[in-house]
């Protein structure tokens, strides 16, 4: 008889973020100078914003690795699921370069601030971490865009 474990559904836990992200508005756009218009799934390097859609967030997933735990009484193995998702935090600002870059900064610790308050995305895995950010901007037509990645990890613990 084969090993059968239950699946991990990224689509689910995505779209949890998703979910979590959009309920926690008040947070999310704390002392920002517009609030967020959309958290959409998505990668900002293929999916188009429109001018008219920043300050944006966007999740998408990026990875999944499997580390083995212990085999137990059973001889069926368990396993800790990392399940790895990319968080885009885009603005477009027109002042300056320095506004577009406090900006995200801002919104990038917002959208920490959520995960730090619900490490366990509304019961959807065991624990969830930022693990890295890294920022940037550019001028596009006059007006200046950053954009902050998080990264984040997700950990499920399969029996």
């Amino acid at each position: 008889m084969p090993f059968s474990e239950p699946r991990v559904k990224y689509v689910e836990i995505r779209d949890a973020i998703i979910a979590m992200l959009t309920a926690a508005s008040t947070t999310i756009n704390e002392g920002l100078s517009e609030s967020v218009i959309q958290i959409i799934k998505g990668n900002p390097f293929v999916t188009t914003i429109p001018s008219t859609m920043y300050p944006s967030v966007l999740v998408q997933f990026t990875k999944k690795t499997e580390e083995i735990k212990s085999f137990g009484n059973t001889n069926a193995p368990r396993t800790k699921v990392t399940i790895t998702y990319n968080i885009y935090a885009i603005v477009r600002v027109m002042s300056s370069s320095e506004d577009s870059d406090d900006e995200v900064a801002k919104l990038a610790d917002n959208i920490e601030a959520v995960f730090r308050d619900n490490t366990n995305i509304n019961g959807n895995v065991d624990w969830s971490v930022v693990i890295d950010m890294q920022s940037g901007s550019g001028d596009i037509d006059g007006t200046y865009v950053s954009m902050a990645i998080l990264t984040i990890d997700c950990i499920k613990n399969m029996t």
